[in-house]
């Protein structure tokens, strides 16, 4: 037997960000999370409420596999939110980012520099 040394690519947040996986809501309220993108998505939502980051990613063409060359583009939208202190919640935007690229490593990369920068604010 012979076991594929091959890594799939994955996304890592630290705790409190609320990710939406597909059809699957979860909340990492004490935990790290890691998603590995093994299977098909074609959105993956992201908010962090420590900082108010959100961040949305859009996959459209082929359906998506991680064993496969992607025939597709990835549209990634990344937000950040004030707190108002008022109302104890988030209010305007305050500078919304969007990228596209067909690159599955370009795409990774984005996402994860994103998280990173939004758990250090």
């Amino acid at each position: 037997m012979v076991l594929s040394q091959r890594r799939l690519p994955e996304v890592r947040c630290q705790s409190d960000w609320f990710i939406v996986f597909g059809n699957c809501p979860y909340y990492s309220d004490e935990t790290p999370v890691t998603i590995e993108l093994e299977q098909a998505f074609d959105r993956i939502i992201g908010y962090y409420k420590k900082t108010g980051s959100y961040f949305e990613v859009r996959y459209e063409g082929n359906e998506y596999s991680p064993k496969k060359r992607v025939e597709g583009v990835f549209t990634l939208t990344f937000k950040q939110f004030n707190f108002d202190k008022n109302t104890s919640g988030y209010g305007d935007c305050l500078f919304t980012e969007k990228h596209t690229t067909d690159c599955l490593n370009e795409f990774i990369h984005l996402l994860n520099d994103f998280i990173k920068k939004s758990e250090c604010q």
